[in-house]
């Protein structure tokens, strides 16, 4: 039996779709996402899930209508970005606190939907760390001053919304944001 006969012979109450790697790629969509998604919309509640908390996820709605004629509402694209806001032991970590953000800037969504007092860019006026992803407006030199601002100060929270270590790029494995925050974690 293949996947499409699976999901016309069998009762489903939802679907779930990962976003990278099965909706698109470095290559762009895949040819049949649009075709697949509505299908499966057809069929039963079709939410989207990502542990990449990259785009906040109107821009992953906004950029899916746009890209591959795949419509979703925000409220069914589950990120770990969420986590942020509604994960319990994360949420008192950031509770009224001021927070360092590292990640592309429209991830900074899921920081904003979280109950700190603020955010800042100054990482010395920092009382919590949030690493959301780890994009080219990034480098080393900022990794290495959250690295030595988390050792002097232990009690600063550091946060990472995306355990990966590596993705596959075109030339091999790449290293993301977990494989950082591991060197943070190791301080």
């Amino acid at each position: 039996m293949n996947l499409n006969e699976l999901i016309h012979s069998t009762s489903f109450n939802a679907f779930l779709v990962d976003v990278a790697g099965v909706l698109f790629s470095k290559k762009g969509y895949t040819s049949i996402a649009s075709t697949c998604f509505k299908e499966l919309q057809a069929i039963s509640p079709t939410f989207l899930a990502t542990n990449n908390s990259y785009a906040y996820t109107s821009t992953i709605s906004e950029t899916l209508l746009k890209n591959a004629d795949i419509q979703i509402a925000e409220d069914a694209i589950f990120s770990s970005g969420h986590g942020l806001a509604h994960d319990p032991h994360i949420r008192s970590l950031l509770k009224e606190k001021c927070v360092y953000f590292l990640g592309n800037p429209s991830s900074l969504h899921y920081l904003l939907d979280a109950p700190i007092k603020g955010h800042t860019e100054n990482l010395d006026n920092a009382n919590a760390i949030v690493l959301a992803n780890y994009t080219d407006l990034n480098s080393e030199a900022e990794l290495t001053a959250i690295i030595n601002r988390a050792t002097q100060d232990p009690s600063c929270p550091v946060i990472c919304c995306n355990p990966d270590q590596h993705i596959l790029g075109e030339s091999g494995l790449i290293p993301v944001m977990g494989h950082y925050a591991t060197h943070v974690e190791k301080r």
